[in-house]
């Protein structure tokens, strides 16, 4: 139903803002009403990440997170927010908590 829906999307909502909160150089504003949240990555830009990648913009990482740790987000620069991702919560949570952990074991 209609209402065990939205309750499961705020739950989600509710994990994945704390969760990327706590990322070094990351920063949430939690979204109002959409099932995606903006997170501000200009904290990620130009620092080495442990494997050597470094991102000069939001479209490389995007695209390194989609080939190596195969996630999926909409680099900001799309929408004329450069150092902003765009990520969906709109997910089972097993998958938002192997999203976090891969996230975290960036830098």
């Amino acid at each position: 139903n209609v209402a065990e829906s939205v309750q499961m999307l705020k739950q989600k909502k509710a994990f994945i803002t704390k969760e990327l909160a706590d990322l070094n150089g990351f920063k949430v504003s939690e979204p109002e009403g959409a099932f995606y949240l903006w997170a501000d990555v200009s904290g990620w830009m130009n620092r080495k990440a442990k494997d050597g990648h470094q991102f000069s913009n939001s479209k490389e990482l995007a695209e390194y997170l989609l080939e190596v740790k195969h996630l999926a987000v909409v680099p900001g620069v799309e929408f004329g927010c450069e150092n902003y991702l765009r990520i969906s919560f709109a997910t089972s949570q097993k998958n938002l908590e192997k999203a976090v952990q891969r996230l975290h074991d960036i830098f």
